[in-house]
């Protein structure tokens, strides 16, 4: 199974200006790959109103709408085929993401 990284940017830095952040994955594989999206926790991630995900022959995207700070962090794509397993992993950065200090003057 292979992953074609020619086109894949492993570092994402995307602002809070923009709506969305999409990473699209081609790959090849026989028999036909599962794939499956984590989050920076290592969940899988499943579709809902945060995360679109597609999946077509030899292809998977993943979505993720309305980003915040929250959403930085390490994510990894997983293809399964039932023989062997390829993975990617991809980060997310927020630009603009700042700490704030509180102090106490006495």
């Amino acid at each position: 199974m292979d992953i074609d990284d020619t086109t894949l940017e492993s570092e994402t830095v995307a602002s809070l200006e923009d709506a969305h952040v999409r990473w699209l994955v081609k790959y090849t594989s026989h028999p036909v790959a599962t794939a499956t999206w984590l989050d920076p926790k290592r969940k899988p991630i499943t579709a809902s109103p945060k995360y679109l995900i597609s999946n077509k022959i030899n292809e998977t995207s993943l979505t993720i709408l309305n980003i915040t700070f929250e959403d930085a962090g390490n994510y990894s794509l997983i293809l399964n085929n039932g023989r062997s397993d390829a993975r990617r992993p991809f980060r997310l950065i927020i630009e603009g993401f700042f700490l704030k200090i509180y102090c106490s003057i006495f």
